[in-house]
């Protein structure tokens, strides 16, 4: 069984809380129970307490997990994404935080002198380069909705400003 934080979302009186918890998931990798309470960092040095955070910070890159009830059993969930809400914009931003992504590990990971120095280390860094570039070039030829497509004001769509 393998385990996690995770954010976990629950409603009590009609208002949603989130919360930092443990979750373990069974040989499936599905969320089969979660810490009762909440978690936060602590340790026996400032080393360990650090580098629990550090393991409590990966949660706000997964998909947020929440409650649900499966008759009498509370159960995680993960909510799903709403696809029909994607535009013009968010690929634009994909694009555009891949390519700060790129340069700012170029310029403060690759470039260190531990990493250049290092030919093993040099060579993980260029394959992680050669991934985001391609990853960026990947988004750059993401097809485009039909109404982007008509060409609407002779240049690139607006963004949705609604959002």
């Amino acid at each position: 069984m393998s385990w996690n934080h995770r954010i976990v979302a629950e409603e009590v009186n009609g208002e949603t809380t989130y919360r930092i918890h443990e979750v373990f998931y069974d040989e499936s990798g599905h969320p089969a129970s979660w810490t009762e309470d909440a978690v936060m960092p602590c340790g026996s040095s400032l080393s360990a307490i650090r580098f629990e955070y550090d393991l409590m910070r990966l949660a706000f890159f997964r998909p947020a997990l929440h409650v649900h009830l499966e008759g009498e059993r509370q159960c995680l969930k993960t909510s799903e994404v709403d696809l029909t809400s994607i535009n013009d914009f968010h690929r634009h931003e994909a694009l555009d935080r891949a390519a700060i992504f790129a340069d700012q590990f170029e310029s403060h990971v690759a470039s260190h002198p531990v990493i250049a120095l290092d030919p093993d280390l040099k060579l993980q860094a260029d394959e992680i380069i050669a991934r985001l570039a391609a990853l960026y070039q990947s988004l750059g030829r993401l097809d485009k909705p039909a109404s982007s497509e008509r060409g609407e004001g002779g240049g690139s769509p607006s963004p949705d400003r609604s959002l």
